[in-house]
């Protein structure tokens, strides 16, 4: 291989109900599209763009030089026309030299989301293989929703540099810092009924802690039921919404923030960021083709077996879990022992009479003077 902030956060789940004017037309999908472009060795991706299929042909080339000559055949267009789209990846920030005699070599990969820059990262069946990136956007998961509404496929992810109005829990408003993080949102069209979905979010969360760990070693807790945490402090946070009738789910948008190269954040969050707990920067596009590769095994096992892998998964990694915690609801705070959570995802308090009580939203910190 070569070489924010207030995050989102919701209550498990944001229904939408169907909309009559806009239908979806992709119902349900059982299991993700396997289809991918086609190639062989010596061959590039005929349905891809120049750009990226030049891109694809680099990485996997792990550095050694290219001919000009030869990616000119196999696309099928003039050595100028070749030079030109190598200079376009230049400017994307790929090192690229270039020798007479041998073609052009890679020599360092950039920390951009571009799919020219993503794309020949990712290892997946779906998730990422539809790729939509905004230098900036409002929220990444209204961009999502409004693509969904219009017939976007199962996997179809957009990734943005910067947010200027995303939307977490409760209104909140979160601080983005423009090429710092990861603010992506992915469309999911998974077979399930509305009333099996409430711990798809749980998923996504141990599926990043998983490639989080993978990636720098570092292991996220999990502060039920969309937050991850390094010691006390927010490393990132989910926000699913969802677009279903009362018999079956049409999609579901998951967005996700994660902080990766964020030196500092203002006095008032209590966050964290990859470089500042590991003291080594993260590749962006890297980090995030391993996220969509662990969501995508664990969406993957949650349509397939259940929540019971999920839940047992999560509870491994349960900031809080057998503490005496303080739930913030909307309309009530309640406090009590998080004692375990149930296959629904719902969290489970002992309440002060000894009733166990399934909590299905709210914000959990720590009973006591320490937060």
């Amino acid at each position: 291989g070569l070489p924010a902030t207030e995050l989102p956060r919701d209550a498990p789940m944001t229904r939408h109900p169907p909309s009559s004017t806009t239908p979806s037309t992709h119902p349900p999908a059982t299991r993700p599209s396997t289809r991918t472009p086609t190639r062989d060795a010596h061959s590039l991706a005929v349905s891809e763009p120049p750009r990226l299929a030049i891109s694809r042909r680099l990485f996997e080339a792990s550095g050694a030089p290219v001919s000009g000559e030869d990616l000119a055949r196999e696309l099928g267009m003039s050595r100028a026309a070749v030079a030109k789209h190598i200079s376009g990846l230049r400017e994307l920030g790929f090192a690229l030299e270039a020798s007479p005699r041998r073609g052009y070599s890679l020599s360092s990969w950039p920390d951009r989301l571009e799919p020219e820059a993503l794309a020949p990262l990712v290892s997946t069946r779906a998730l990422g293989r539809s790729h939509l990136h905004l230098g900036s956007c409002g929220s990444t998961n209204a961009e999502a929703f409004a693509a969904a509404l219009s017939g976007a496929p199962h996997g179809h992810l957009v990734t943005a540099d910067r947010q200027d109005a995303g939307r977490g829990r409760r209104g909140r408003t979160w601080h983005s810092a423009p090429m710092e993080g990861l603010y992506f949102s992915l469309v999911l069209r998974p077979s399930l009924p509305p009333q099996r979905v409430a711990p798809l979010t749980l998923a996504c969360a141990v599926a990043l802690a998983e490639a989080i760990e993978s990636e720098t070693g570092l292991s996220p807790l999990l502060k039920w039921p969309n937050d991850l945490l390094l010691g006390d402090r927010k490393l990132s946070g989910i926000l699913l919404e969802l677009r279903a009738d009362p018999e079956r789910v049409d999609f579901v948008v998951a967005g996700i923030g994660l902080n990766v190269s964020q030196s500092s954040f203002p006095d008032d969050l209590a966050a964290t960021s990859l470089l500042m707990e590991t003291g080594r920067p993260s590749l962006r596009p890297r980090i995030l083709a391993s996220l969509l590769g662990s969501l995508e095994r664990w969406i993957d096992r949650f349509v397939t077996e259940g929540p019971a892998p999920v839940i047992a998964a999560f509870r491994a990694r349960a900031a809080l879990l057998g503490s005496p915690v303080t739930i913030h609801g909307v309309s009530e705070t309640i406090e009590g022992l998080y004692e375990d959570i149930d296959e629904t995802g719902a969290l489970l308090l002992r309440d002060s009479s000894g009733a166990l009580l399934p909590i299905l939203a709210g914000d959990v910190s720590l009973r006591g003077p320490s937060k």
